[in-house]
């Protein structure tokens, strides 16, 4: 332990590439000196970067405070509110190690613990408040990530949306005084506020993540006067959380990435850390019965497309909505999880057993945290449902009381253990606005942690509405999310790169539809729906029985394209091809060693320009040389190609001529999608 009443005091953290230094040399809690790069051990660096006087600053300049809270807030937004807490917090220890600073402070009955980890790439932090007094005390507000931001970070990229248009990004400066994105949910939403870049719109860049699946504030507060804040944490309700004597509230973690090369390295930070959380293992490629047979689902109607599925080269049969009893639409049976009698009069054993069979696994869709309003389940218990009005039919349960939650497991337990179940896409397709919005949430959570426990050889995907409830805080006991309840490819291409700076593709469920897309209306051609879907955890939602000869052909080769691929898009280094046209979208992963890579480059719609500038491709090793391919099925645009039967052979480029001149790709025809693929040889540029 290090006595806080010792000066000067410099506390220093260091991961990969970053360096984050705290002078806890004044009263109260430190203050940020610096947050980048990675900085040597100089004696004088604690005075080189202290604070100078301006004109209107405290006599004694200080710096930012980390985690404000009280009269050190300083005007600036509170990190910590609490009912009573006016004086400062005095920081009564330090301990400090090599890669972990934990801080304790005090006023009156108000103990706060912040802990600030280095972890590689990732700086994690987190905060506890704990009651030390006899009497209660009411929580308002308690980040788990409060820190200043270099001076550097003025541009931020925003993330918001809405149900079947997710993941849109907004560039923009960081603006003067205080900007706030609120989740007030028992879920994160569409809202994207606990997804965050800033940066100085080049190089230099942090990644902020909440991580966290319940309700969540995100914001920035900056000044002329003084350095902005950044601040996450989780939504606790208009009215707070109350802590009995002895009590004590541990916030969620938040995740921060830094660069100073770029948005990549901020991804590949958080691709290696929901990859440490969701081991290794098989993504068979899906079929999902939803857009092929919607509620209208029975044992031969599923067995056709399963077996259509599987000539296709399909590897798991998913049976989602309309499979248990009273489900004939969207307007009841939810809560009761049993086969529909009728539908499926044998349960569900003869349709596994044909899956099966067919050399494919099952999976099944549930949404355990609703039910509809005539269910056995409300019946028997009216009051397990939330007070809040209907929507889509539904009603929430209150995942905060624990019978609840048992009965819950109870159901998903006998489901899982009768079935041979080897998927579950756990779906939540409604907003939750719960009286204690955090209990909720973590008693959502908890029960998707106990069925996970139980069950660890099932992969659970998670959807809400799509993307509505995303988060690391997931990552292990899920290990798919669906991303958008719209598979047009259009609006699946824009999305891409937006949810690539945080999530690797393998856990994104990209699916093939019908066209016209059943949710926006849009006609695509099936080279472009197939490719655009390839780089993910693949899968197709199209009835194979309404696809031309020629569409299961295109099919069936992309699916054997993704397979290949796949060791390395579920295992590689995210990079972005570069295109003057911004239209022109895509993903690139690059294996760790730098031998093998794949790319997708698409545009959506036909371009202006009739000559197509190069597209350029990064991250590849400079001298290395690679063999590049074109892997059919090739679009309609490959009739422009320049010498294709060279394209057929491939050609020999160097990873510095791919990245810096790259290649002539041609995007003549509407809706065009290349898949490039690039080995690298034994020898290397002379």
């Amino acid at each position: 332990m290090v006595d806080p009443r010792q000066s000067p005091k410099l506390l220093r953290l260091r991961g990969a590439g970053w360096t984050l230094l705290l002078d806890a040399s004044r009263e109260g809690l430190p203050r940020l000196l610096h947050l980048g790069p990675t900085l040597p051990d100089d004696p004088d660096l604690a005075h080189a970067l202290a604070p100078h006087a301006t004109g209107n600053q405290p006599d004694a300049p200080a710096g930012p405070t980390i985690w404000p809270a009280g009269v050190q807030s300083e005007g600036r937004a509170p990190a910590v509110i609490v009912d009573g807490l006016s004086g400062p917090l005095d920081l009564v220890s330090i301990h400090a190690g090599e890669t972990m600073i934990e801080l304790t402070a005090r006023q009156a009955s108000v103990e706060l613990v912040i802990q600030l980890v280095a972890d590689g790439p990732l700086l994690r932090s987190r905060a506890t408040l704990r009651n030390t007094g006899d009497t209660p005390l009411l929580l308002r507000w308690l980040a788990s990530l409060a820190l200043p931001l270099p001076a550097w970070a003025v541009r931020r990229t925003l993330f918001d949306g809405r149900w079947s248009a997710e993941w849109q990004a907004h560039d923009m400066d960081v603006p003067p005084g205080l900007h706030e994105q609120c989740a007030r949910d028992a879920r994160p939403g569409f809202g994207g506020g606990q997804w965050l870049l800033l940066g100085d719109g080049g190089e230099r860049w942090l990644g902020a993540h909440l991580a966290w699946s319940g309700g969540h504030r995100g914001l920035t507060d900056a000044g002329a006067e003084r350095p902005a804040m950044l601040q996450l944490g989780a939504w606790l309700g208009d009215d707070g959380t109350t802590l009995a004597a002895g009590a004590a509230w541990t916030s969620p973690e938040a995740l921060l990435a830094l660069s100073g090369d770029g948005r990549a390295t901020i991804a590949q930070a958080f691709h290696a850390e929901a990859r440490r959380r969701v081991p290794p293992r098989p993504r068979p490629v899906h079929f999902n019965s939803w857009e092929a047979a919607w509620f209208d689902v029975s044992a031969p109607r599923a067995m056709a497309l399963a077996e259509a599925a599987a000539a296709l080269g399909c590897e798991r049969f998913v049976l989602d909505d309309g499979w248990f009893r009273g489900r004939h639409d969207a307007s009841g049976g939810l809560g009761d999880w049993t086969p529909c009698p009728v539908k499926f009069p044998d349960g569900l054993h003869p349709l596994i057993a044909h899956v099966e069979a067919l050399g494919m696994d099952f999976g099944l869709w549930v949404e355990p945290e609703m039910a509809s309003p005539g269910a056995a389940l409300l019946a028997a218990h009216p009051d397990w449902a939330l007070p809040t009005p209907l929507h889509r039919h539904q009603l929430a349960l209150d995942l905060a009381r624990a019978d609840v939650r048992a009965h819950l497991f109870s159901s998903l337990d006998r489901l899982l253990g009768e079935n041979r179940i080897r998927y579950l896409k756990w779906d939540h397709n409604r907003p939750v606005v719960a009286p204690d919005p955090d209990a909720h949430a973590r008693g959502a959570r908890e029960l998707i942690a106990r069925v996970a426990a139980a069950h660890p050889d099932v992969m659970i995907e998670g959807c809400a509405s799509g993307g509505g409830r995303i988060a690391f805080d997931l990552i292990g006991d899920m290990a798919r999310f669906w991303p958008s309840d719209s598979s047009d490819p259009a609006v699946r291409l824009a999305m891409l790169r937006p949810a690539s700076l945080f999530l690797p593709p393998e856990l994104l469920g990209t699916h093939v539809a019908a066209s016209p897309n059943p949710i926006t209306g849009g006609a695509h051609a099936m080279d472009f729906r197939a490719k655009v879907a390839l780089f993910g955890h693949m899968g197709v939602e199209a009835d194979p029985a309404k696809l031309a000869d020629r569409e299961r052909d295109v099919l069936r080769a992309a699916i054997a394209l993704h397979k290949r691929f796949r060791p390395i898009t579920g295992a590689g280094k995210v990079h972005w091809p570069q295109h003057p046209d911004p239209a022109v979208l895509g993903q690139m992963a690059i294996l760790p060693d730098g031998g093998a890579a794949v790319a997708l480059v698409a545009r959506a719609g036909r371009p202006a320009a009739a000559q197509a500038p190069p597209t350029r491709f990064p991250g590849l090793l400079p001298d290395g040389l690679y063999r590049v391919e074109l892997p059919k099925p090739w679009p309609r645009a490959s009739r422009l190609l320049a010498s294709p039967e060279r394209w057929r052979e491939g050609f020999v480029l160097s990873g510095s001529a791919l990245a810096g001149a790259g290649l002539r790709l041609p995007f003549g025809s509407a809706d065009t999608a290349w898949v490039v693929g690039f080995q690298r040889l034994p020898e290397t540029r002379r």
